[in-house]
């Protein structure tokens, strides 16, 4: 392991400590939220273990030199590391997982805010220092909340009709009424099981107006489930990623993006193809090239947020972190090997369609 490794994973560790001081506020220790957690987890797993941006990483060491001086006495605010993250994001251009962090930090705070609110009960049974210290933990949370849904709202699309902002408002005014904001799918007691799995998957598809719209529905649906049933979804997703892992597919997906896919661009590829539905993601593994004849050139293909939905329903319900009780799934890439120069070759009529016009 290279010394930059050793250091980006000792960061990492150190970063996603579960507790952080908040003396200026409060004068409390806070658990840090788990969308922060998340977000600063994944960005490290994504761009700092693997070395891939070194200006992101530095942005990333700055924010645990905060971490070290805090520990050294500063007594630094939860709100600036927050600010250093989305700062990071934002300068390296990730506002997909920008977008990810500021409504899974919103949805946090959210959830934190109605939770520090007493009943009417509570409040009879408290003396007026204790009332006191109560509206100051809701206003801190109401504020966090309203900050991130704010910078949420920066970042979605600015038509007032689209779900991701329909979504973030219905979450900002739930936050000023005081009302728990109410889903749009009701609970729902199922055992999750491959059936299950891709029922939810046609569902919230046929749901969404936009390609955009879904994962956020995705999430929305998974969130009616329980706790348990949100990993399972998880590990039947790991397993159905792992069924597309083939070299044909990753062939055939470095074509219709223009001659190359990276490691990233296939895994949100196969999660694209179970986006669509079980119908769909069978073709795929049956019959790739003549499946990919019905994409059209400009078509996005690509499913990131997929991957996110379970982690972040699961987060939202309070579980913390659900890769801690994910399955391992093995991930085997199969089929013969192929290189770059051999593609025109390997799929001639994909390659006139998405390369050679360009």
């Amino acid at each position: 392991m290279s010394a930059f490794d050793r250091d980006s994973t000792a960061a990492m560790n150190h970063l996603v400590q579960e507790r952080t001081r908040n003396g200026e506020t409060l004068g409390k220790d806070f658990t840090l939220s788990d969308a922060l957690h998340l977000a600063i987890q994944r960005t490290f797993e994504k761009y700092l273990v693997e070395s891939r941006f070194v200006q992101l990483s530095d942005g990333l060491r700055e924010i645990d030199d905060i971490d070290k001086n805090q520990q050294n006495g500063v007594n630094l605010r939860q709100s600036q590391r927050i600010e250093r993250l989305a700062r990071v994001l934002r300068a390296n251009g990730e506002l997909l997982l920008l977008r990810r962090f500021w409504f899974g930090l919103a949805k946090d705070r959210v959830r934190q805010f109605f939770e520090s609110l007493p009943t009417k009960h509570e409040l009879q049974q408290m003396s007026s220092e204790e009332r006191l210290l109560h509206e100051r933990y809701a206003e801190f949370y109401k504020y966090g909340a309203e900050t991130a849904i704010h910078e949420y709202l920066v970042l979605v699309d600015s038509d007032p009709e689209s779900t991701e902002r329909l979504r973030g408002e219905s979450l900002l005014e739930s936050v000023r009424r005081k009302r728990k904001p109410k889903s749009r799918f009701p609970a729902d007691r199922r055992k999750m099981s491959e059936e299950v799995f891709w029922d939810v998957i046609s569902t919230c598809r046929e749901q969404a107006e936009e390609d955009e719209d879904y994962p956020g529905l995705l999430e929305e649906k998974l969130e009616s489930f329980g706790k348990r049933s949100i990993v399972s979804f998880q590990n039947i997703l790991s397993e159905r990623m792992s069924k597309l892992y083939r070299q044909d597919l990753w062939a055939i997906a470095s074509i219709i993006s223009g001659g190359f896919c990276s490691d990233d661009g296939f895994e949100y590829f196969r999660a694209w193809i179970i986006s669509q539905g079980s119908e769909a993601y069978q073709r795929w593994l049956d019959a790739p090239e003549k499946a990919a004849e019905t994409i059209e050139p400009s078509e996005n293909v690509e499913c990131e947020l997929l991957l996110y939905a379970a982690p972040e329903a699961y987060s939202s319900k309070g579980g913390g972190d659900i890769d801690e009780h994910l399955r391992e799934v093995p991930l085997d890439l199969v089929g013969e090997p192929w290189q770059e120069e051999d593609l025109p070759k390997l799929y001639p009529q994909l390659w006139k369609r998405f390369v050679k016009k360009k």
